[in-house]
């Protein structure tokens, strides 16, 4: 395994741990805030569809993205994040 291989690794499982603890969290801001959205989002999970948490790489402004994506790969924007952190360079 490469220096590069390793960093991947490492950065894919933060990435991981960090996105779950994300997603867990804006789940408890949408259930206190919109409890009929987040039971729609329990009936799209119940239907099989699954969860994405996904950065977009706009250097000034990263923002992060919180959907579901059914089997054609058709995502719903639950909530974003703009502005999700410090521009990257």
């Amino acid at each position: 395994m490469t220096d590069t291989d390793r960093k991947i690794e490492h950065a894919a499982r933060a990435f991981t741990e960090t996105g779950t603890a994300l997603w867990i969290a804006m789940l408890a801001k949408l259930e206190a805030t919109n409890p009929e959205l987040a039971a729609k989002i329990a009936q799209c999970l119940d239907r099989g569809e699954r969860m994405v948490i996904a950065i977009e790489t706009d250097l000034h402004r990263p923002t992060i993205w919180w959907a579901t994506i059914n089997d054609q790969g058709q995502l719903r924007r639950i909530m974003t994040v703009a502005d999700a952190g410090v521009p990257l360079q």
